[in-house]
């Protein structure tokens, strides 16, 4: 059985949780073993940061992205409203 981990914001090696699951938050898709993903998170003073998806979200205001066209959603609704939510 393969071991499944991830690495912490320390750069330590962390078991992950079977039962968490990562979805798209743009498009709704599953997160596949090899799929590159990324996460964007709009900070305090409204820098949005694009970065590698490893391990399980910090909250609920980092959005996962399956791929460069959902980065790209992402983006879009940043420069358009501020947000990542949708409009």
């Amino acid at each position: 059985m393969a071991r499944v981990a991830a690495w912490d914001t320390a750069l330590q090696l962390v078991p992950m949780s079977r039962a968490y699951q990562d979805t798209c938050d743009f498009c709704g898709k599953a997160k596949g073993e090899v799929n590159h993903w990324y996460r964007l998170k709009v900070t305090p003073h409204g820098t949005l940061i694009i970065l590698p998806s490893v391990g399980q979200p910090e909250n609920s205001t980092i959005k996962d992205a399956c791929g460069s066209s959902c980065v790209s959603q992402g983006v879009s609704r940043f420069l358009d409203h501020k947000t990542l939510e949708p409009k």
